[in-house]
């Protein structure tokens, strides 16, 4: 490493909040790429003015932006970005009704199945059996 401005991908990715494993996944996705490699061993290093980029990336994968759309938002201007970001929680919370209600369905069925019948008795064989343990 020529350059002491230059951060290693373990002190970069401790600054930001992601894995050296996540940063090598967001550089090969073409997402964050570091601002040099060194040719010989491959290292990866990461200057001071790519750490608003990476937070930013890492708080669209905490709200679960996919990767195609994390790149459209980085090329879009900020309205547009707005806009895609808008549509994604939109997204996610008509997802979060679909899983709810499907959610309330399954546990209505359970309850379905804990009230099931497993046998009849006619009232007078009830009331004589109701009969012999009150007495």
């Amino acid at each position: 490493m020529t350059d002491p401005e230059m951060m290693s991908i373990g002190v970069f990715a401790e600054l930001v909040g992601l894995t050296a494993s996540a940063l090598r996944f967001y550089d090969d996705a073409g997402l964050l790429r570091p601002e040099q490699v060194d040719p010989s061993t491959g290292y990866r290093f990461y200057s001071r003015s790519q750490v608003p980029r990476a937070c930013r990336l890492r708080q669209l994968r905490e709200i679960g932006m996919p990767l195609p759309a994390i790149g459209e938002f980085f090329a879009a201007d900020t309205d547009e970005a707005a806009r895609l970001l808008d549509d994604h929680v939109t997204g996610m919370t008509t997802e979060a009704e679909r899983l709810r209600r499907a959610a309330e369905t399954l546990a209505a069925s359970l309850r379905a199945e804990s009230r099931r019948v497993i046998c009849t008795v006619r009232g007078p064989v009830l009331a004589g059996a109701v009969d012999q343990v009150s007495a």
